[in-house]
């Protein structure tokens, strides 16, 4: 007989031997953004014990707690750094806005030029690299956000302007206009790509537009009311992790709440609730076939919790392939 074969143990301390399961419950960073006045302080203001760290006036009318208005990059990192090391009750930090933090970044990484060049186009050397540099200090920034929100338990709300582009889209023969963030995003250092990606939800906040006539005789049509869209479409990028419906109403004076109340929908598990998240869903299916097909599941599945989410998994994958 062969030798009997040993088998494999994992040593104490070893990372096989410190695996870890199911979900980790902590508060999100979002990034919001949506074109000037479209209420994104005002939604930053309406947030469980927020305080705001603003490169502009934008709650200049609004009574909300606010750290001294930073005129260096390093006055923003030492007052993030107070946010995760000082004494306070703040529940949320709202961040107004990145682009207007954007300059203290780009003039701190001139500063730190031997050659103290003029302008971040000329940092490093040239060639896009001081927009590299300018990268790294936004992940240092993004490290203490990440500890207020780990350390502290703080939600974090990263506020951004959008700006409108020509985006050429490979998809398509002709090119279109589209909403991006109002932060560098012309080169392998996107700014704009780095927070899109670290953030645990990006938002577009704006009313819901559609577009009535033809040529110059088209106008331009809504319902008055503000929207949080949250996946991605044709006109801006979003996304989010949560199971969120593809756009979140938001009442005058709870537009936060209604951002909380729907991720508490779709982390909720009474199976009434995941039903009416389905139905939410259903109803955006472009296709009959899929829409009957949903319902016929519905039927089957009556309140079995497990297989609802992973109906409702499938449909929002559907939604997400159509966008």
């Amino acid at each position: 007989m062969g030798a009997e074969t040993a088998k494999p143990t994992n040593a104490p301390g070893s990372f096989l031997s410190r695996v870890t399961s199911g979900k980790i419950k902590k508060p999100n960073i979002f990034l919001i953004y949506g074109p000037e006045g479209s209420g994104k302080s005002t939604f930053g203001s309406e947030a469980e014990a927020p305080i705001f760290l603003e490169g502009e006036e934008g709650t200049k009318d609004l009574n909300v707690n606010r750290l001294p208005r930073p005129k260096t990059w390093d006055d923003v990192m030492a007052a993030t750094t107070e946010i995760v090391d000082g004494a306070h009750d703040f529940k949320t930090l709202v961040v107004d806005t990145v682009d207007w933090l954007e300059p203290l970044n780009w003039r701190r990484v001139c500063l730190d030029d031997p050659k103290k060049p003029k302008n971040i186009d000329e940092a490093a050397g040239g060639y896009n690299k001081g927009y590299g540099v300018a990268l790294e200090l936004w992940r240092e920034f993004y490290t203490l956000l990440a500890k207020a929100r780990d350390i502290r338990d703080m939600t974090i709300l990263v506020l951004a302007h959008a700006k409108a582009i020509e985006f050429n889209d490979p998809a398509t023969l002709a090119p279109y206009m589209r909403y991006t963030l109002g932060v560098s995003d012309r080169n392998q250092y996107s700014a704009a790509k780095f927070w899109k990606e670290a953030a645990d939800g990006v938002f577009f906040l704006n009313r819901d537009i559609s577009v009535a006539g033809k040529d110059k005789g088209a106008r331009g049509l809504d319902d008055g009311l503000q929207y949080l869209f949250t996946e991605r479409r044709p006109a801006f990028d979003a996304k989010n992790r949560l199971g969120l419906p593809e756009k979140i109403m938001l009442p005058r004076g709870a537009s936060y709440k209604a951002l909380m109340d729907a991720i508490a929908n779709s982390n909720s598990e009474d199976p009434e609730v995941i039903i009416r998240n389905i139905k939410n869903l259903q109803d955006q299916l472009a296709v009959p076939e899929q829409k009957a097909l949903v319902t016929t599941r519905l039927a089957e599945y009556g309140k079995d919790v497990d297989k609802l989410k992973v109906l409702r998994g499938k449909v929002e994958t559907i939604l997400q392939q159509a966008a």
